[in-house]
């Protein structure tokens, strides 16, 4: 599978690109896709439309038009991890993964807030701690009104909605039983 170099139906989108593009059509490239859909202010062309063949995952479905996104995308069903650290011999299915992972081993913290100088391994961390000085709390759960600051936090939560009947009948039960265990300790004798 190859990216196609050329539009190859220039005039489905032609009345959304600039005059100059529709012009010279002819001649365009590559370089000029990324033109075309990083337009400011304009909504991105979709990759059908600027003449790429999309890839399918014959797995799951899963659609790109990048090669490399195919393969990154295809390591989930293979399990295949190519990336490895050299520190502890724990493999990654993405290079960008195992980069944030070596920071725990060499102790880089490139992302420092910039409201009190506290410093995180990983971006997505630091974006996290800027809420605690903000307030913001941008994830809700989906089955009660509490709100968190972090992903984690309400994905952990969201786990007490969804035990089972069974499930949470004994952890009643559990409970119970440990109340009444401490209430009978404690009695007159």
């Amino acid at each position: 599978l190859t990216i196609i170099s050329k539009f190859t139906n220039f005039s489905v989108f032609a009345s959304d690109v600039p005059v100059y593009f529709a012009e010279n059509a002819a001649n365009l490239t590559c370089a000029d896709f990324v033109a075309v859909r990083r337009r400011p202010g304009r909504p991105p062309l979709l990759d059908s439309q600027l003449g790429r063949r999309l890839r399918r995952c014959l797995v799951c479905g899963y659609t790109t038009a990048f090669h490399t996104s195919m393969q990154n995308h295809q390591r989930i069903h293979t399990g295949e991890r190519p990336h490895k650290c050299d520190y502890c011999g724990k493999a990654f299915m993405q290079k960008g993964n195992l980069v944030a992972h070596l920071r725990i081993h060499t102790g880089e913290k490139p992302f420092r807030c910039h409201l009190c100088s506290m410093a995180f391994t990983q971006k997505t961390s630091l974006v996290g701690h800027v809420r605690t000085h903000t307030g913001e709390k941008p994830f809700q759960c989906r089955f009660c009104p509490m709100v968190f600051a972090r992903k984690m936090q309400m994905k952990r939560h969201e786990v007490t909605h969804m035990w089972s009947a069974a499930e949470a009948a004994a952890h009643a039960a559990s409970r119970e039983g440990s109340l009444m265990n401490n209430s009978g300790s404690s009695g007159s004798g």
